[in-house]
């Protein structure tokens, strides 16, 4: 699945997406974010690939809220439903450089194929934001094969070849769900060892100030032996020379 046909899948599914009962971000990811970043009133945020704007919407700080995304349907979701959002953008060529105290990217390492898009992505992402701003990264944790979470998990059963952990652009499926679930979503994303992510945003000119891996939240059927977190979090400042 290319990146173009990934935009348009989720254009296509705004709407499916965002009122998913069992979506993760609004009961683990986002709230986690949230509480590491300590968003001062009156920053500027920005949520880079933000989708459907969930979290920006969960923010309740009164700052200026920005949302970029390359899909046009999830753009006129969000401005449809996402009443706290103050501009919206389908272009990041068009964002202001050096203008955000705040720039958040949420679950967009994964589903973006080519290491030199993602490298992009970051360097883009380094003119953005301001000297002394905060870049925060939200991820599904890559240090696991097969496995069950609370509202999803992952399949690289479509990989004939044996997992090798330090292969990178292996494709695998996320399936948004439960055991109990009426519905669900399922998607392809890029496997990506923690080490190439990590270089790169040190390679890109930003330092990292702090990994955290989320913990799961507790549900019925989870292997007490074997306790995953489903999420990484990778706080960065610039560097300035």
């Amino acid at each position: 699945m290319s990146n173009n046909d990934i935009i348009g899948f989720w254009g296509e599914t705004p709407e499916k997406y965002a009122n998913l009962e069992v979506e993760n971000r609004k009961t683990i990811l986002f709230p986690a974010i949230i509480d590491i970043l300590k968003i001062r009133q009156g920053a500027k945020l920005l949520d880079y690939g933000g989708g459907d704007g969930g979290f920006l919407d969960l923010v309740n700080v009164k700052c200026e809220k920005y949302l970029y995304d390359p899909s046009n349907g999830m753009i006129d979701f969000a401005k449809a439903n996402r009443k706290t959002i103050n501009r919206f953008y389908t272009e990041d060529s068009k964002l202001p450089l050096l203008y955000f105290n705040v720039i958040s990217l949420i679950h967009v390492v994964t589903v973006i194929k080519e290491n030199e898009e993602l490298n992009r992505i970051f360097k883009k992402i380094w003119q953005l934001l301001l000297d002394d701003g905060t870049f925060i990264i939200g991820m599904t944790h890559p240090a696991f094969k097969n496995n069950f979470f609370s509202t999803f998990h992952t399949d690289f059963s479509t990989q004939k070849l044996k997992f090798d952990y330090l292969n990178s652009h292996l494709p695998y499926f996320v399936h948004l769900d439960t055991e109990n679930s009426k519905e669900h979503i399922s998607f392809e994303c890029y496997h990506r060892p923690i080490s190439i992510v990590l270089n790169m945003i040190i390679s890109c000119g930003f330092m990292i100030t702090k990994v955290i891996e989320v913990p799961d939240k507790d549900f019925k059927n989870q292997d007490k032996e074997f306790l995953f977190p489903p999420f990484l979090i990778i706080e960065c400042k610039k560097q300035i020379i």
